[in-house]
């Protein structure tokens, strides 16, 4: 469907800047870095229609200290607390100029971790601080925080941004409970807490990242993509993990569903520990952990033979006693429970090893560096995209991507990656024990800065930092011979301005 769009001569695009959380618990770091980029962009091509678009996930509210699991009456608070704090300073500055200066639009994109932007008031104190009051600013900046995404035009190619976190079943926004929201604030009537639900990412990060990053810095720095992330958490602080394990929908109703196939229990049932603690833990340790790990605890103990344990339940229930009752026979016979077997299991392996197995299963066939990797991300965005798009942006993964969708099909996907501190552990610096017990010395580092500073052995010898420096940009562009698609990484020159250097092998052109 040919829907009019707004037209641009160019395009660009960044993602995942997390501007949030107090010094010590932040992600970003590099906010004179964006401020330089976003005074060039300003500058350059005076005669051309720019835009930027910061695709999701701008703002961290996660990482705030927050009452609950969304910022509504303290929202204007935090958001002056984010505008002062020094290392996101210089980015509000740079935002403000840009919007300021005539045929430069800015575009704000709504993520997971930045769901507040979608309430009036929150969008009317940014607009304050990036517009001023300048009427002509104030028509440059754009909002598109419904859950529709972003449509433009660059030349004659159309462009569609999104954040991505709609395909992810962690971060699935409820938009529709967003905009009852806004409703209920312009109303005049006050947020109703209890009415709020959030999903299962945002619990994750506040009930179970949130306290394990205060100890373990490195542990913000790795994605919640896949369930490998817990075995990496069991092995660092199994009981923050242990806490809330029955509050995430992902990991349960996958574990529920596990038990349901094996006959180990009721196709109705709510409850995990109506299961066998045996077989629930069994299954548990095959859906959480990764095989490298599951090898160094060994297999549950054997048990009873599940029929014959199923059994016993039965006759318990038709003697009188409730389901969970008789489902819970470790309770009378002294055993512990299934969650508890994983934990004791674990302890028996050393914290260190344990640590990397865990992330050698993480990282195990991982081709996330890789731009050309076609990721859930991916695939889930493209099978709701038209084929009259030409260009798909996305962000949410902080992986960049520069995917051609079909050769020749004249259509291109980018990931927007991010701006924020990346973890990356390749195989050679986990097979090896020896090895790791210099990479596991880093990870112990009690603050960002330390991780910064932190060093590990490079594959040909001597060292390089444990964190990769890597910001990323999308550009789209309208030239004589057609719009053309760019990943670049935003690096500093020697003279401390920002460059921007094309990355190989992403340049794509829809004559």
């Amino acid at each position: 469907m040919n829907l009019p769009l707004v037209r641009f001569d160019a395009l660009y695009v960044i993602s995942d800047l997390h501007l949030g959380g107090p010094p010590g618990f932040q992600i970003f770091k590099q906010g004179r870095r964006l401020a330089s980029l976003l005074g060039r962009l300003a500058r350059e091509e005076p005669d051309r229609e720019v835009a930027l678009v910061l695709n999701g996930d701008v703002i961290d509210s996660l990482a705030e200290e927050i009452d609950g699991y969304l910022a509504v009456d303290r929202a204007e608070t935090m958001m002056e607390r984010i505008y002062a704090d020094p290392a996101f300073r210089p980015v509000w500055d740079g935002l403000a100029e840009f919007v300021r200066r005539p045929r430069r639009y800015l575009v704000i994109g709504l993520g997971n971790h930045d769901i507040e932007l979608a309430l009036p008031h929150v969008e009317l104190s940014v607009r304050r601080r990036l517009a001023g009051g300048d009427p002509a600013a104030e028509g440059r900046l754009l909002f598109a925080t419904r859950g529709a995404g972003f449509a433009c035009q660059v030349g004659p190619a159309r462009v569609f941004c999104t954040h991505g976190n709609e395909v992810d079943g962690w971060n699935v926004v409820d938009h529709e409970a967003l905009r009852r929201l806004a409703a209920r604030l312009n109303a005049g009537l006050a947020f109703d807490r209890a009415s709020w639900t959030p999903n299962a990412g945002t619990r994750f990060v506040i009930d179970v990242m949130n306290p394990v990053k205060r100890r373990n810095p490195f542990i913000d720095l790795l994605k919640p993509e896949a369930n490998s992330v817990f075995a990496v958490l069991l092995t660092i602080d199994p009981a923050a993990v242990k806490a809330v394990r029955d509050g995430l929908p992902v990991v349960t109703d996958r574990l529920r569903g596990e038990l349901i196939k094996r006959g180990l229990l009721a196709a109705d049932a709510r409850d995990l520990e109506a299961a066998p603690p045996e077989a629930a833990a069994a299954a548990a340790m095959e859906e959480l952990l990764g095989a490298s790990l599951r090898e160094a605890i060994g297999a549950p103990a054997p048990g009873p033979d599940a029929d014959a344990l199923l059994l016993e339940i039965e006759e318990d229930v038709r003697r009188g006693r409730s389901a969970s009752e008789a489902a819970s026979r470790e309770a009378v016979e002294g055993q512990l429970g299934w969650w508890d077997m994983i934990i004791d299991r674990l302890q028996g392996v050393p914290k260190e090893e344990a640590l990397r197995r865990a992330i050698l299963d993480w990282i195990k066939d991982d081709r996330s560096f890789d731009i050309t990797t076609r990721d859930h991300t991916f695939r889930s965005v493209m099978e709701r995209v038209g084929p009259g798009v030409d260009f798909v942006i996305t962000g949410h993964t902080h992986m960049e991507r520069a995917i051609e969708v079909e050769p020749g099909g004249g259509r291109y996907y980018y990931n927007s990656g991010t701006w924020v501190r990346i973890l990356q552990l390749s195989e050679d610096l986990v097979s090896d024990p020896g090895v790791f017990a210099r990479v596991y010395e880093a990870l112990q580092a009690r603050s960002m800065a330390a991780l910064d500073a932190a060093v590990v052995p490079a594959p040909a010898g001597g060292t390089r930092p444990l964190l990769l420096d890597r910001t990323t940009v999308v550009g789209i562009s309208a030239e004589s011979d057609g719009v053309i698609g760019r990943l670049y990484h935003a690096v500093d020159n020697a003279s401390g301005e920002v460059e921007l250097e094309p990355v190989p092998g992403s340049e794509f052109r829809r004559r």
